[in-house]
């Protein structure tokens, strides 16, 4: 049995992974773009329209917090977002897959809204017409007026939304690969650069497909923040829900055989603030997941994509 301690505090370091300048310029197909993104608070969902988001998963994060994809397309994109957001502009990250290295980026408001438009009042009753006028001579031109002094300067407008970008060197203690860091406001993201493609699992890892390795045992005990940064730390990625299904279902099926259970494994899916997605039912690959606080000590288990 797996037991699960809560630790008081934790703050979750989003990691993620990025081509490299010098690669980015070899590859033959375009990056994904952002032409527009709806949010939608009543409903909980984020609608993205744009380009070249690809034909698998992706990996939505807004600002530090990975959002949960419900459906997905080539041009357009749903997600769901995090209950009682604060109005604010948010940066908007879509990594493609399989790999995840290729990304866009969108600043997003979200929070800023328009009132209902009112009733149309009901029409006046018309008035009776008026006698007409006797027609006046025209008058004189009259003199111009001097012009009028200058109107005083208005008051400066609010700041926008930026963001600082800034190349961080191979070694730097967030990204040991190196890669880019995002400054948003008062929060701060990573894009770290991706180890070379793989061609096979890395030690430790069993195949589940032709693309995808995860761990054959898992660890314990470990916070959200942890976990991830344990994985970051082999090259690899924590385990996400749409992964864990399909190793869930392979296991179900026989073909293939982990170490040890599922149950208690951590997700890389936020669901709000300061919560996190964990496999609670490790018997159903339809609906494994449950929702605990980042700051909860539990299992852990990696995924690595490989070509």
């Amino acid at each position: 049995m797996k037991f699960v301690k809560v630790l008081i505090a934790a703050a979750t370091i989003a990691t993620t992974a990025l081509v490299a300048p010098p690669l980015a310029a070899q590859i033959p197909f375009s990056l994904p773009i952002i032409g527009s993104a709806a949010a939608d608070p009543a409903a909980g969902k984020l609608t993205i329209h744009g380009a070249n988001f690809g034909t698998g998963l992706p990996r939505v994060m807004l600002n530090t917090t990975e959002l949960v994809v419900e459906t997905y397309a080539s041009d357009e994109i749903v997600a769901r977002l995090p209950k009682e957001l604060e109005p604010a502009s948010y940066l908007l990250t879509i990594y493609r897959s399989p790999n995840y290295g290729i990304f866009g980026v969108f600043v997003v408001t979200i929070g800023a809204s328009q009132g209902a438009k009112g009733d149309k009042g009901d029409s006046g009753e018309p008035g009776a017409p008026g006698a007409p006028g006797e027609p006046s001579a025209p008058g004189a031109p009259g003199t111009p007026g001097t012009p009028g002094a200058p109107g005083a300067p208005g008051a400066p407008g609010a700041p926008g939304a930026s963001v600082e970008i800034a190349v961080l060197a191979a070694g730097d203690a967030n990204c040991p690969t190196g890669g880019t860091r995002f400054t948003a406001a008062s929060s701060v993201s990573y894009a770290c650069n991706g180890a070379p493609t793989a061609t096979a699992c890395p030690t430790g890892f069993v195949p589940v497909g032709p693309a995808l390795c995860v761990e054959l045992n898992d660890a314990c005990c470990f916070t959200f923040t942890v976990a991830a940064a344990k994985c970051n730390a082999k090259s690899a990625h924590l385990i996400t829900s749409a992964e864990m299904r399909i190793v869930m279902r392979a296991v179900t099926n026989g073909e293939l055989t982990l170490g040890q259970g599922v149950t208690g494994d951590w997700l890389a899916d936020q669901d709000g603030a300061g919560t996190a997605l964990y496999v609670n039912n490790g018997d159903d690959p339809e609906n494994p997941a449950g929702s605990q606080s980042t700051a909860t000590q539990t299992w852990t288990r990696c995924a690595a994509s490989i070509e």
